[in-house]
């Protein structure tokens, strides 16, 4: 019993009875702590945390049962043997709704106190155990919640740019049967525009007529290009790139734009970029369509703000812009072909489908984090590796 490591507060008023409650648990091996009124030992409880505390059922301030309620919720670890002065039943049952772990009558024994505590110390040994471990598991089991719930983000987000790669893939079988389709007759479209223009010289609102036709014609034949360079990667040319130089290069494009919109662009690049081997025009082009995308969700003014970093062999963009935003049901289809948000007049649905599929011809990713009516930021990551064509 010397081994065991316990500390035991003994409570009460009566003199005698702590200073032979307490030579004996000395003798057997135990600290204790003693206390003659309630308010010495809520505050010995408090900073020592005995694991059992003997406690008198009449104190002088309080009975012990009314002491046990107000303590025992902040103390979970510490049980409690009450000392009566009777055998009373009524007593027993008060004390152990309270939260007494048993209870002692007056005068009591050295081996029935002994043994009491004895048991109580094993019981109490296991029930901290048990709720330790109980802790712990919830613990493993929230910790397992949560990385099932990333795992699953992961592997829907996964899954999302594998089901975006394969709607390009189709795309662009689609699209080059189609250019090649659509653009013979408006060939012919055109070469009889421009015969009927000479046939109808003279006659303005006819020719205006045709001008109308060939207007739209051309814009046929522009979405076919767009749509050719959203799905399927134009001749390019890889060479080691300074991307924080193209960055520059390309806001310089739109300076006047910025200008006439009340747009501030600022800039946060990284000192000196490792060199990216790309090709120029794609880097650019990807850039143009972030920044026009920029510009269309800031009809009264705003603010972009473009950062490149370097970080794990990564270089990374974050282009972000304080305009419309992007209602969260949208954001998993943007990169859609010809989804848009905007009017017709204002795009076509096919700028973020580009940056899409250049980002992932050099086996980078992109991310969008938008809260609508507020912001919109896109956060490429583009990897340093070789063979990125």
């Amino acid at each position: 019993m010397k081994n065991i490591p316990a500390t035991i507060l003994v409570v009460d008023d009566d003199k005698t009875v702590v200073e032979v409650a307490s030579l004996f648990l000395i003798s057997q091996g135990y600290d204790v702590l003693t206390a003659s009124s309630a308010k010495i030992a809520e505050e010995l409880i408090k900073d020592h945390r005995p694991e059992i505390v003997l406690l008198d059922y009449k104190l002088r301030e309080t009975d012990g049962v009314t002491f046990l309620k107000r303590v025992r919720h902040s103390c979970p670890e510490t049980y409690f043997i009450l000392f009566t002065g009777g055998g009373s039943a009524e007593i027993a049952v008060d004390a152990m709704k309270a939260g007494a772990a048993d209870y002692v009558t007056k005068p009591f024994s050295g081996p029935v106190l002994l043994d009491k505590i004895t048991a109580i110390l094993k019981v109490r040994t296991v029930e901290v155990m048990n709720k330790r471990l109980q802790e712990e598991i919830k613990g493993w089991n929230l910790e397992l919640e949560k990385r099932v719930n990333e795992k699953a983000a992961e592997l829907e987000k996964i899954s999302q740019q594998i089901l975006q790669s394969e709607k390009m893939a189709i795309l662009g079988y689609l699209s080059t049967g189609m250019a090649h389709d659509v653009r013979n007759p408006l060939n012919t479209i055109n070469l009889f525009i421009e015969i009927l223009k000479g046939e109808l010289e003279g006659d303005e609102q006819k020719i205006e007529y045709l001008n109308i036709i060939s207007d739209n014609a051309r814009r046929i034949n522009n979405i076919l290009e767009k749509l050719l360079e959203t799905s399927k990667r134009p001749k390019y040319q890889i060479k080691p790139q300074d991307l924080n130089e193209i960055i520059r290069s390309t806001i310089s494009l739109y300076e006047h734009q910025a200008y006439l919109q009340h747009v501030e662009i600022k800039e946060d690049l990284y000192e000196v970029l490792p060199l990216f081997d790309a090709d120029y025009n794609e880097i650019e082009q990807l850039f143009s369509n972030l920044i026009i995308n920029a510009f269309h969700a800031m009809k009264s003014g705003g603010e972009i703000s473009i950062k490149s970093e370097h970080k794990n062999n990564n270089v990374v963009f974050t282009i972000r812009d304080s305009g419309s935003g992007i209602k969260d049901e949208d954001i998993p289809k943007i990169f859609d072909p010809f989804f848009t948000t905007k009017k017709r007049t204002k795009g076509s649905g096919l700028g973020l489908g580009v940056v899409h599929r250049v980002v992932s011809s050099y086996h980078g990713k992109v991310d969008v984090d938008s809260v609508y009516g507020e912001y919109t930021q896109f956060t490429i990551k583009l990897p340093y590796k070789k063979g990125n064509n």
